[in-house]
């Protein structure tokens, strides 16, 4: 069996995971659209979430941002297998927007 080697995605997705982890432990940028506008976008928080999950705090990860561990998971199940065919990018831009208008409710209790 000839074993292809790992599609760009998944090596991006790593590589996401590697500067996330690096950018949270040295310098962590601000959000331009949050200092500009005070809205979170669906990725506020994402360096201190992979650094809380990477350090085992499940609890810290997700109040920091609910998204990081399900996307990255599916951003590197997605590069290991054939390109998606049909609605698959539509569904997950649209999870990705509900995300982010959710997020800036007044009700939403985390970050």
């Amino acid at each position: 069996m000839i074993r292809r080697p790992p599609a760009p995605l998944a090596l991006l997705t790593a590589l996401a995971l590697l500067l996330g982890l690096v950018a949270s432990a040295f310098w962590s940028p601000g959000c331009p659209l949050r200092e500009r506008t005070g809205l979170k976008c669906p990725g506020c928080g994402a360096g201190r979430a992979m650094e809380a999950w990477l350090a085992g705090d499940p609890g810290a990860g997700t109040y920091w941002n609910a998204m990081v561990l399900p996307g990255l998971l599916l951003l590197a199940a997605a590069g290991f297998r054939k390109p998606w065919k049909g609605p698959g990018w539509l569904v997950l831009a649209g999870v990705t927007l509900g995300f982010g208008v959710l997020r800036n409710l007044p009700f939403y209790l985390l970050y």
